[in-house]
């Protein structure tokens, strides 16, 4: 009979549709929140993480191009140092009429200065010291561009790397461009030396090399 908890027939206990609606096991509404929860914990984790990483490989990446430009322009620096005193000994012994095994070859029969230093740019082994600072400023300016838009903890250290750079360009086209005067060209690269010398050890001490 309709609402009867046993057959009438033969007595076997009957379930009612509400007992049966009631006995669905509510935990799996529980299940479902409790993964939806978790999984966006672990999404957010992952994105913390993939920045925090991101940031590292950042800095360590911007670290190595500040080290390696640094690097470059000593390299730069070194060579045209080396040019420009060159040429200072040439066109000296050339006025001075010096005998230097080291310069003989540019100034022995030349008629003034003009002509020493014309040899000794015509010289292969100069010129090839000269294309050397050349690709060496090349590469340079390749690395200035990766230093752009530094972290905030080098931006510091970046503007003092910028005006490294500019003091570098000065001295290796003063190296590979000479003009004026003996005594004009003699103080601007011992100027421009000094100061090069001088910034280089200020950003030794603030660099981590």
């Amino acid at each position: 009979s309709e609402g009867a908890s046993v057959c009438h027939n033969c007595g076997y206990p009957l379930l009612e549709e509400s007992k049966k609606a009631d006995s669905k096991p509510v935990y799996k509404k529980k299940s479902f929140w409790i993964i939806t929860v978790l999984a966006i914990i672990v999404i957010a984790l992952g994105t913390i993480f993939g920045v925090a990483v991101s940031k590292i490989i950042r800095h360590t990446n911007y670290h190595q191009n500040m080290k390696d430009t640094i690097n470059s322009m000593i390299d730069g620096s070194v060579l045209a140092e080396t040019t420009g005193n060159t040429i200072l000994n040439v066109w000296n012994d050339a006025i001075y009429e010096n005998e230097d095994p080291d310069t003989k070859k540019y100034t022995q029969g030349a008629k003034d200065f003009d002509e020493a230093l014309a040899r000794l740019f015509a010289d292969e082994e100069f010129q090839k010291q000269l294309e050397k600072i050349n690709s060496n400023k090349i590469t340079v300016i390749n690395y200035m561009r990766k230093l752009k838009d530094p972290p905030d903890e080098y931006k510091d250290l970046y503007q003092k790397i910028n005006e490294l750079y500019d003091l570098y360009l000065d001295f290796t086209n003063l190296a590979t461009n000479y003009k004026g005067s003996y005594n004009s060209f003699s103080s601007e690269i011992l100027e421009k030396d000094d100061e090069l010398t001088k910034l280089f050890n200020k950003i030794f001490i603030e660099f981590d090399y």
